[in-house]
């Protein structure tokens, strides 16, 4: 790793899934770091040169960032830069609004890429639900810097509201530039419903009406993943359930999701979730 690239763990808790909130508005620049953490950005104002995992972009407001565990990322140039950042533990969106994990749209933000992907979590926010977020945010800032009675739990609501705002963003910003989504809804919905079942690429790929490559180079297009990627996401989620809902051995979850192979479970858990299995589970005590 380079030795120029610092981790930061978040430490002031607001619960179980959510660690912090911030705003910034600034100048100059952020040296590239990670986090062990999950890192929501909304940009309110100002312009820089935002450089994830080697790729720089020019973020403005009504940009949403999500920088995963496994992602690197920098700020050049900061000029009036207003931005509002939330630090969650990676597993928060599936913790907290597990239903909307499954919405086509809201993997291309709220799922790490896999390694050696070209795919970066962003979305430029139209005008209207840029101000929506933008409201919803700054409601969720003013909580936690208040902490009013019952603050937490009002700065969790604002967070799905959020988390909820960007799904329905992303899935119209998907349907206005991809026509062949509505090929694979009866698919996907499928896939959501059975997800702990084997399923195969052609057995999908017929249910779509598709050629296996055509299926999978569409999903990828509508969905911003591989449906093989969507479907271990499916499962995923349902483990960080069931680790937050009862005592199963790690084996029986793994088994209970889909997963025939514990091992391979927990390989996927941490390249997902930047976290193992068991150490999710300690940080939910």
């Amino acid at each position: 790793m380079n030795k120029n690239i610092l981790t930061f763990t978040p430490t002031n808790k607001i619960d179980y899934a959510l660690f912090s909130m911030s705003r910034t508005i600034g100048d100059g620049d952020y040296e590239e770091h990670r986090h062990s953490s999950v890192e929501v950005m909304l940009v309110l104002g100002g312009r820089a040169g935002h450089v994830v995992n080697g790729v720089e972009l020019d973020a403005q407001a009504g940009d949403v960032f999500v920088i995963h565990p496994n992602m690197s990322h920098a700020l050049r140039d900061r000029r009036g830069f207003d931005e509002i950042k939330v630090g969650c533990m990676p597993g928060a969106f599936a913790a907290l609004a597990p239903e909307l994990t499954h919405a086509r749209g809201f993997n291309a933000l709220f799922v790490p890429p896999g390694e050696g992907s070209k795919d970066l979590p962003w979305l430029r926010l139209g005008e209207e639900d840029f101000a929506q977020a933008r409201r919803i945010a700054l409601a969720m800032l003013d909580e936690y810097d208040q902490k009013r009675f019952g603050w937490q739990a009002a700065a969790r609501a604002q967070f799905c509201l959020l988390l909820a705002a960007l799904a329905r963003a992303s899935i119209r910003k998907g349907e206005a530039f991809d026509p062949a989504l509505s090929l694979l809804n009866g698919t996907i919905s499928y896939m959501e419903a059975n997800f702990a079942r084997s399923m195969t690429l052609t057995e999908l790929a017929r249910k779509a009406g598709m050629s296996k490559s055509q299926f999978v180079r569409v999903f990828h297009r509508s969905c911003g993943t591989s449906p093989v990627d969507y479907l271990i996401g499916l499962r995923l989620d349902h483990a960080c359930r069931l680790m937050l809902s009862g005592d199963k051995s790690m084996a029986e979850i793994a088994y209970e999701c889909g997963f025939d192979d514990s091992n391979y479970f927990s390989r996927q858990f941490k390249r997902r979730l930047g976290v193992s299995p068991r150490e999710y589970r300690q940080g939910l005590s």
